[in-house]
């Protein structure tokens, strides 16, 4: 290390050695800068920036050479081959370029952005080495083993760092952080590299004529150096240009999905980057608060292997999940995901719509399916289904089973003085009072006009169907009120019992039926 300051400080002219710096930096900031473009860019014209960014990289780096090596004082008079100076520029711009395409042509992860880093480092030692092989100088150049190394590493090390830095999550801050890291590559590998190397004057080396004098260098420099701020310039001017269409893309963007009446998720790596209002609404939320939560913290743990599988989001497969708001409600969703590039990275976005009135539509139609539309009980068909599985389990266990059909008294009179609506309205105060009357276990249903059937179940039969049907008598002869009209109106009722009068369902049914009729001729 003292070697290395020594060097600085009293074989390089310090005002150069700044001014080194400064182009260093500049160049740093305008390769990132256009590089970071890459990163955003469309595949079809990220090359292209990955290329602007590594020609302002390798002219920086050889700049940045030139300048220390004009501010070199080696107390002797030298020259430059210019074959080799052109080759060492050619050599920087062609690894940086391999460093940037390695690191930045697929989205940017840890171990490209290092290995990208550690290319376009090496591209800076190569650089110099071949930039010290065009100084021609009566002297024999020997290099430290170990200084030379050192350069090396420094080069590799922070190459890497400066594109990890920079690129592994876009940012102002970032990118500028990422730009002194590469600054330090370059001067930290050049000045390491000339307290290495060791002058030994040599009369004997005869200077070959046609070199590039420093004087004429300067102007190369400064002709590249205008190069690397033009590049800068026209970078700027394009990447505002874009920032602009980009604004006006994501206002509209936003604008549609504000307005979507589907709920609009994007995540990426596991965490949420964007939503739409209808989405936030879904879940109990607001689109700010959800940036950046784990998005499977919204998803019932059940379906997490299904929002995980790329494959659904790969061939945009429709779904159906449940999503959890922050009160632990469930709400089940439909949802279809697409793999999409979304601000320069990887992301995954999805288009998520609420099932829960579609779910209350579907029961709705299947309850009206199996119950009666007037009084809310089970239909026939329903009805039949819970005798079939009574009777299924009670041949199963040994136990009775017994099926009530009730038929009203003098329904016909009240439909005749009263009316129809006043008519349904006795049927659904009926159908209330057996419903109190019976056991949950126990199931009642209309089975069409003003005739009910009840299946009982789990009891000692014959007595407790009996039991039953006498409270039921009693319950139907209390009176009935009818928008003021006080009705009376008896029931009769008929009772088959499994399986000492029927075997099946059906014949249950139908014998209970005749029962019915038996009774009301009594």
């Amino acid at each position: 290390m003292f070697r290395v300051i020594t060097c600085i400080t009293t074989q390089h002219d310090p005002y150069l050695v700044v001014l080194a710096a400064v182009v260093c930096l500049f160049a740093a900031i305008t390769a990132l800068g256009l590089a970071a473009r890459a990163v955003a860019a469309e595949r079809s014209v990220r090359l292209a920036w990955i290329a602007a960014g590594a020609l302002a990289a390798g002219i920086g780096i050889w700049a940045t050479h030139f300048v220390a090596m004009i501010a070199f004082r080696p107390g002797l008079p030298h020259g430059y081959d210019l074959g080799l100076t052109v080759l060492s520029v050619v050599i920087a711009m062609v690894l940086c370029f391999a460093g940037l395409w390695l690191a930045l042509w697929r989205d940017p992860q840890s171990e490209r952005l290092l290995a990208g880093g550690a290319v376009l480092g090496f591209g800076i030692s190569a650089m110099h080495f071949i930039g010290m092989a065009a100084l021609r100088i009566p002297a024999d150049i020997h290099y430290d083993p170990t200084l030379a190394t050192a350069a090396l590493i420094i080069g590799m090390v922070f190459g890497a760092l400066a594109l990890h830095t920079a690129f592994r999550k876009l940012s102002l801050t970032r990118l500028i952080v990422g730009a002194l890291l590469l600054m330090l590559a370059i001067c930290g590998m050049h000045f390491t590299a000339m307290a290495s190397a060791v002058l030994t004057p040599n009369p004997a080396i005869v200077m070959p004529p046609g070199l590039l004098s420093p004087a004429w260098l300067s102007l190369y420099i400064a002709a590249a150096s205008i190069a690397v701020l033009s590049l800068g310039i026209l970078g700027a001017a394009i990447d505002r240009r874009i920032a602009a269409r980009f604004a006006v893309e994501a206002g509209r963007f936003e604008a549609l999905a504000s307005a979507a009446l589907e709920g609009i998720l994007i995540h990426s790596r596991g965490l949420i980057v964007d939503a739409n209002e209808a989405f936030a609404r879904l879940v109990g939320s607001t689109p700010e608060a959800l940036i950046g939560t784990r998005a499977l913290d919204i998803v019932a743990p059940e379906h997490h292997p299904l929002v995980s599988t790329p494959e659904s989001f790969r061939n945009a497969e429709l779904i159906e999940i449940d999503l959890i708001d922050r009160e632990g409600n469930r709400h089940p969703v439909e949802m279809r995901g697409r793999a999409i590039n979304y601000q320069g990275r990887s992301a995954r976005v999805s288009a998520v719509r609420d099932l829960a009135e579609r779910r209350q539509a579907e029961e709705r139609i299947r309850h009206m399916a199996h119950h009666d539309a007037l009084t809310g009980l089970p239909n026939r068909t329903l009805f039949r289904d819970r005798l079939t599985q009574a009777v299924a389990r009670a041949a199963r266990s040994g136990e009775a089973v017994a099926v009530l059909c009730l038929d009203l008294d003098r329904f016909k009179s009240v439909n005749d003085l009263l009316g129809h609506p006043s008519g349904d309205a006795l049927l659904a105060e009926v159908a209330a009072r057996l419903t109190e009357t019976l056991r949950e276990m126990d199931t009642v249903a209309r089975l069409g006009g003003d005739e009910f059937a009840i299946v009982q179940v789990g009891l000692r039969q014959p007595e407790n169907a009996a039991s039953l049907a006498h409270r039921l008598v009693k319950e139907m002869a209390l009176p009935f009120d009818l928008d003021g009209q006080e009705m009376v109106i008896g029931t009769s009722i008929g009772i088959a019992l499994f399986p000492s009068d029927a075997q099946t369902p059906d014949d249950l049914l139908k014998n209970a039926d005749t029962a019915l009729y038996r009774a009301k001729a009594d």
